[in-house]
């Protein structure tokens, strides 16, 4: 997730916050802003990290805690960290950033504090925005599909034929998403087969890797450059070596 986290300009009216004084103001804020937090609101985090981080002492920060979690606004427990408002002011129904606060929750041991998080957040947010494992994994697969079938709709089964005659590799990495982005380019940009080829021919000569997408892509268009410049000289009866 981006590395920013927003802060209400409402924080400066509450009237428990005002009450704080400098140091116990600079702790809260520092809880929902450090770079441990995520949109959850729970997270992992040494009290030496904290310590470090704000100059506060470790004793003061241990009694600070426990007085944010006497009104409820912050739970310490196992070194987790469970900011009650944190999720209500930065979720959204976006698909992407429930995946996102599923996984974060997911990633956590599996201690008293994490439970009652979930049992707290079960109660208040509508059942058809909960998250669970299977319903992810059936999204993913969608996704999944849905790439593979624009794949096959645009006709590029003949560039990727191409990638896999020329180096040997069922499958390069980085996935359905990265293998419809380059097939994408070098359709866009008119690579043939023979552009795709030639280009790992020539990668294998210099002894560059050839299970980079991007390395092959980038072979190929300027093979592709080449071959439509050599068309272009032969047009206007230029010999071409």
């Amino acid at each position: 997730m981006a590395n920013y986290r927003q802060v209400h300009v409402s924080i400066w009216k509450d009237a428990w916050f005002l009450d704080l004084d400098t140091n116990e103001k600079l702790l809260f804020v520092y809880l929902f802003t450090n770079e441990s937090t995520n949109l959850a609101g729970l997270y992992k985090i040494a009290p030496k990290v904290i310590a470090f981080e704000t100059g506060l002492e470790i004793s003061w920060i241990a009694d600070t805690l426990k007085k944010f979690s006497d009104v409820g606004k912050v739970f310490y427990e196992d070194g987790i960290v469970w900011i009650v408002n944190m999720r209500k002011y930065h979720e959204t129904t976006s698909s992407k950033i429930q995946t996102r606060i599923q996984a974060d929750i997911n990633s956590l041991p599996e201690y008293p504090i994490k439970q009652r998080y979930i049992e707290y957040y079960n109660s208040k947010i509508p059942y058809r925005y909960l998250i669970d494992t299977t319903s992810l994994k059936e999204e993913e697969e969608e996704e999944k599909s849905k790439e593979e079938e624009r794949l096959n709709n645009h006709d590029y089964s003949r560039l990727s034929a191409a990638f896999v005659n020329a180096t040997k590799i069922p499958e390069l990495t980085g996935g359905v998403n990265k293998w419809v982005k380059a097939l994408d380019e070098l359709g866009k940009a008119g690579v043939e087969e023979a552009d795709i080829e030639n280009a790992v021919t020539i990668l294998r000569e210099k002894d560059y890797s050839i299970t980079s997408l991007s390395s092959i892509v980038n072979a190929a268009i300027s093979e592709m450059s080449k071959r439509k410049g050599k068309k272009v000289q032969r047009a206007q009866g230029i010999s071409y070596a």
